[in-house]
Order: structure tokens, then sequence, then C-alpha cells
């Protein structure tokens, strides 16, 4: 079970024709207009703002510190001829390349690549093991051979009760990266999952059972590219192909295997209006009037699986427990809501028991559509390193 990475972020408040919408969650549908929502999810930009020399100077500093790979002086190159001649192909264009522009960046994320993560917190420490340690795997797994019921010769095959985790010979049931819980493993996977949920409905989220099956467009208007060839190293971040696309025969629309339920609820909330009251002038983090708190549990499906790393680190697809929050369009509501969300994570995992640290994450490791991130790495001794879990 793992919990989301969460990522803080407003929208993209001075490309669009809404100025002040702000949100808070993982994955939001950053370029979208839910007020006015037409049914391509077709973003609504104030394209004017090419106009402005201080928001190009913003603009080109921001895909800087994003590390981007897009070319601003041709979209504005794009910006002026559609100006002049008002074609559509030229337009598309620029639409298509406005589109993959990451969200701006909060003041507190600093600036760079991962050496650049700023510890906030640390909660316990490294214990001394008198002990070789092991890892989940040496621990869980034993001989995979199929084990006969002796009692029946005729019934069916038995799980061997000498290893609850299998990650070898797995090819004909779900291929390379992946794995089969059983038994008590199995048990603690639903454990860990329903302790995270009723922590959460019990803080106010509300539950929601979302599809793992979503259509393109949604992905899209989330921030992720489905098209496209991946250039960049891994990063905690999605990548152009980490996502499983499915084209049904019957459908002239194509489907996607959402990466992260962010994304369904994203889609669940879109076009429709929330009374949150915007309160600009307090910042008091008990104020729950001005945000919607959901959480989630879904299958995540990741095509890319890096060999590198553990075994079970960073999988073809997992469990996860995600919270979503949509907030009243004040950055200082919203910054409320992202500590609250925190606050709660870590005492989500010091209640296990868990040695953790809490990191700011550089400007390098956002995703587009990220105004903020900051990450939850717990100690894993078998490892001997600080793995991601939230």
């Amino acid at each position: 079970m793992q919990l989301s990475s969460y990522r803080f972020f407003h929208l993209f408040h001075k490309l669009r024709n809404h100025y002040k919408f702000n949100e808070i969650s993982c994955v939001y549908l950053n370029h979208h207009n839910y007020c006015q929502q037409s049914k391509s999810f077709q973003p609504h930009f104030n394209l004017n703002l090419f106009n402005d020399e201080k928001f190009i100077e913003n603009l080109r500093a921001n895909l800087t510190a994003r590390k981007s790979n897009l070319n601003l002086d041709h979209m504005l190159g794009l910006y002026r001829n559609y100006t002049k001649t008002k074609h559509t192909e030229t337009h598309d264009e620029l639409m298509s390349l406005v589109c993959e522009l990451p969200n701006f960046t909060h003041p507190l994320t600093p600036i760079g690549d991962s050496s650049k993560a700023r510890h906030i917190y640390i909660h316990g420490s490294k214990r001394e093991e008198r002990w070789k340690l092991l890892d989940v795997i040496n621990i869980t797994s034993g001989s995979h051979q199929p084990v006969i019921n002796h009692h029946n010769i005729n019934s069916s095959i038995t799980i061997n009760p000498e290893g609850h985790l299998r990650v070898k010979d797995t090819t004909l049931g779900a291929g390379h990266k992946t794995y089969y819980f059983s038994g008590p493993l199995a048990q603690l996977e639903s454990a860990l999952v329903a302790y995270t949920v009723d922590r959460l409905k019990a803080t106010g989220f509300e539950f929601v059972s979302v599809p793992d099956i979503l259509p393109e467009p949604v992905i899209r208007a989330c921030g992720f590219q489905t098209q496209g060839i991946r250039s960049q190293p891994i990063t905690s971040h999605f990548s152009l192909l980490q996502i499983y696309k499915i084209t049904p025969p019957v459908s002239k629309l194509s489907y996607c295997l959402s990466g992260t339920s962010e994304m369904a609820l994203a889609g669940f909330c879109a076009g429709r209006s929330f009374n949150c009251t915007s309160k600009d002038d307090k910042t008091d983090e008990s104020n729950q009037s001005s945000a919607l708190g959901l959480c989630s549990v879904s299958r995540c499906f990741r095509k890319e699986a890096p060999n590198q790393e553990p075994t079970l680190y960073r999988v073809h697809q997992f469990t996860k427990v995600e919270m979503f929050a949509i907030t009243a369009p004040s950055l200082p509501v919203s910054d409320a809501m992202f500590n609250q969300i925190i606050k709660l994570q870590i005492c989500l995992f010091a209640d296990l028991g868990l040695h953790f640290r809490v990191l700011e994450m550089p400007s390098e490791e956002l995703g587009d559509s990220a105004y903020r991130k900051v990450d939850i790495e717990a100690w894993m001794p078998g490892d001997q390193i600080y793995g991601e879990v939230s």
C-alpha cells in the first residue's frame, strides 16, 4: 500500500480567464475551465498575456527552473503569426504547446535537481539491529512450487504456506516487475488501506469509489502527456510513456489505465461548482468550510518500472490511497489545506512506528501539473535506503 505523493499547485491563474481559481491535490485538471467546461476538456487561455513582458519574463524563468524543453521563443513566434493571419493550424499548434507548459512554482520550492531537496521534518531514527537485516523478498518469499492438498487429491492446488510473496515466475500472470501477495501479506495490505481510509473519513474526507479506465482527454487535461517519446530520466513524476493506452474497437475515443486515482477524481469534479467560501484575510488552518476533501482507493498503473530499483519499488501496478482537496480561490486557504494534509500524513506514518523524513521537493522534481510537492520517505532497513511512501 502506498499513499499518494501529494502535489500542491494552483492553476494557470494568469494564463486563464478565471484569474484566482486555485487547487491543492496530487493531480488536477490544471488546464481546464470548470465553470464553463466543454465536452472535449478544451482549455480557455488568455493569450493576450503573451504581450505582457513581465509575464513572459516570469514564464521564461519558470521554464528554466523546471528544466522544461519547451521553446518559448517558438511559442511567441506562433502567437505573433496567429495574431496576424488567424490561421487555424497556427492556433492549434500554439494551443498544443501552451497545454504543455508547466505550472508556476511555489515560493518555498527549492530551485534545482533532486540534490536540492530540503528536509522539513524527521520522525524517529534508524534502529541499531543486532542481526543481519533481510529485505522483504528474503523475509516473505519461500519456495513457490505448488503444494497438493493431500486430504483431497482432487482439490485445487493451494499456495505454499512457507511464502506469502511471489515475485518470480510471474510472467504468465502479469509479467515482469510484478508480485502476488497471499495470506498475512494480503491481509496486511488490506488492513493498511482500511486503517488509512478510516482515519481520513474521521478527519472529514468523503470516500469515493473511482474507475480505473479513463478517457484520454481526462488524462491530458490533468497535465499528463499520453503521446511522445520519453527523453528525461525517471523521476518521481510521470514521464511521457508511463500511461497505458487502450483503444476499444467500437469507440473512436481512446482510453487509458489510470496512473493515479486523482485523475478520476478530477474527472468526477469537472464541470461542477463547489460552495467553497473564500476568506483571503484568514489563514486559520481549522477553517474547513473553505475546502472539500475527497479520498479514494484504487489500483494505479505505471508503464515504466526501472530494473535498477528494489523488486517492490516502482512496480507496474499497486494499490494506493489518495487524498484530493478542492479549496476556495485563495492561496492562503490552499496553503492551509496543504499543511493540514502534510500533518495528517505525518500522524498516519508516526502511528505506524516508522522512521521517516519529510522533504520539500525541488523544482526539477515537480511534474508539469505541480505547483508544490512534498514527499515522505520511510527508512527501509532491508534495502538500506529511504524510499518514497507519500
